[in-house]
């Protein structure tokens, strides 16, 4: 059974939330450019990318804008040359993301 606080307890309480480090947000900088080439096997390329960390549902995300001929822009975590190494073979090309080299068409 929860008690209910005095004024005084809660904006102690507030003043403690305040005052703590924000939570990590699950979002992150890109940092690899992926460009299709030819992708025989999706489900494979979704696997690889799922290796290092990445989401299912932005794994599919990316594989459906790959399908549409799309460059994209990619939080991977992880040395960019490991990346490249492991998604290379299924048919994309992997580069490092500099968001200076963003073409204008790509900005959203």
């Amino acid at each position: 059974m929860s008690m209910k606080l005095s004024l005084k307890e809660a904006l102690a309480r507030q003043a403690e939330w305040r005052d703590a480090p924000p939570e990590p947000s699950d979002s992150r900088t890109p940092n690899v450019w992926i460009t299709p080439v030819y992708i025989p096997k999706t489900i494979s390329l979704a696997k690889a990318m799922m290796t290092f960390g990445v989401r299912l549902t932005v794994a599919h995300d990316a594989i459906n804008r790959l399908a549409a001929r799309e460059t994209i822009a990619m939080a991977i975590p992880g040395d960019i040359t490991a990346i490249a190494a492991v998604l290379e073979p299924y048919g994309v090309t992997v580069t490092a993301y500099e968001s200076a080299d963003m073409p204008a068409s790509l900005a959203r």
